[in-house]
């Protein structure tokens, strides 16, 4: 049984949203992500979505404090411009799939 709470530091374990799809992306590249280096998931990452028709392009810049992921012509086009036009749950939640919030 997976543990829920901890003591050090006293928290609670969550799942993160996307976990599976994390799991599916190791499977399919055949690494783990806590044990490869950026330059591999830059040059990997965008083939894989391609793969798996997820988008027709795909980029990650990085710099010393920043990745910059940006995902065109995507599956999730239509949910995210639905998503843009509920002003709350826009400004609560971003977009689904670009975790982009507005600029307050």
């Amino acid at each position: 049984m997976e543990k829920l709470y901890s003591k050090k530091p006293d928290g609670i374990y969550l799942t993160p949203p996307g976990l599976a799809l994390s799991w599916l992306f190791e499977k399919e590249l055949n690494v783990s992500f806590t044990e490869t280096n950026l330059s591999i998931l830059q040059k990997e990452l965008p083939r894989l979505f391609e793969k798996l028709e997820i988008s027709r392009s795909t980029s990650i810049e990085a710099n010393d404090t920043t990745a910059t992921v940006r995902i065109t012509k995507h599956i999730f086009i239509h949910l995210c411009e639905e998503t843009g036009k509920l002003k709350r749950a826009h400004e609560t939640l971003g977009c689904p799939l670009t975790m982009h919030w507005p600029a307050s």
